[in-house]
């Protein structure tokens, strides 16, 4: 494992916050299974936030007020204002395709610009991932101690998530090693998340009803998304699985959309990362049988 001492370069658009980054004890850079996670944690962190980000994009492309919205130290210190007290990971991409972000660690199978090809539940191999880069970074103890886990994908980045719900979905019916992650697992935000292609969000029935019938673990899913995503003429079909999945999830999940009225743009698909308000839902418990997890169950193709 490669790790060196990551040194932290504040960003003048947050000079009134660098107390927030300067309060944590320990930043660092690890190499772990082909993914550099920059790690920012203080002595006794209260739970782990983990951000997964989208495609990289040009900065001559983007304003400059947004710049600091792909910078790793700039995405911990938003998180950590989101969630304080939290240790924050900020996991990059195993592959890069050009621009393209690309998840093959986390991912059964991906197209060679990173859209997933499908989900299988029962490979948990997002979980495992996850596991092994919090056992590197910050070790399982905290886990172990109950702390929360909290999720976040930006744009791309929310592949992931849905990987991750496949795998809760079937945690209960399958043994794997990465229970102590899932277990941990309570609230999973998506970012305007989408692709160029379906099958960014869940949409199967099968394992919407799973997840719900998981009384004893209170999860729970955020949307939140922008006109630049959520109104695109030329990619309907984000909109519809963000409603589908919101239906399905039912009272697991909110749905907030930022930015209504404004026109769409890139800068505000960036600002969401820095807009959101991570509201949680009361837990319900819902009266409904739990489905075996059969081989259909847990795999989208």
């Amino acid at each position: 494992m490669f790790m060196t001492k990551f040194s932290i370069r504040y960003s003048r658009f947050f000079s009134s916050s660098t107390s927030i980054l300067g309060s944590m004890a320990s930043a660092k850079v690890l190499e772990c299974k082909g993914n550099r996670v920059y790690c920012f944690s203080n002595s006794n962190p209260s739970g782990v936030v983990v951000f997964f980000g989208g495609d990289q994009v040009d900065p001559e492309h983007l304003q400059s007020k947004c710049h600091h919205l792909q910078d790793p130290a700039s995405q911990a210190m938003i998180m950590q204002e989101k969630f304080p007290g939290s240790a924050v990971l900020v996991v990059k991409p195993d592959r890069m395709e050009g621009p393209f972000s690309c998840y093959d660690t986390f991912l059964v199978k991906t197209t060679r610009s990173g859209e997933p090809l499908g989900y299988d539940g029962k490979t948990f191999k997002a979980s495992s991932q996850l596991q092994l880069i919090l056992q590197e970074s910050l070790g399982l103890t905290l886990l172990e101690q109950g702390k929360p886990l909290v999720v976040v994908g930006f744009s791309k980045g929310g592949v992931v998530l849905t990987q991750l719900l496949y795998e809760l979905a079937c945690s209960e019916e399958h043994a794997h090693s990465s229970s102590l992650a899932l277990s941990a697992l309570r609230q999973l935000h998506y970012l305007d998340a989408g692709l160029a292609c379906r099958g960014m969000y869940l949409t199967d029935t099968r394992i919407a009803n799973s997840l719900l019938a998981l009384k004893q673990h209170p999860f729970s899913v955020g949307l939140h998304g922008t006109p630049r995503n959520w109104d695109d003429p030329r990619r309907p079909w984000i909109s519809s699985e963000k409603s589908r999945c919101f239906e399905l999830l039912r009272e697991r999940c909110t749905m907030n959309k930022l930015f209504e009225g404004e026109p769409p743009s890139l800068e505000m698909h960036f600002r969401v990362i820095s807009d959101f308000v991570p509201v949680v839902p009361p837990p319900i418990a819902p009266s409904i049988e739990t489905p075996s997890c059969e081989n259909s169950l847990c795999q989208m193709r």
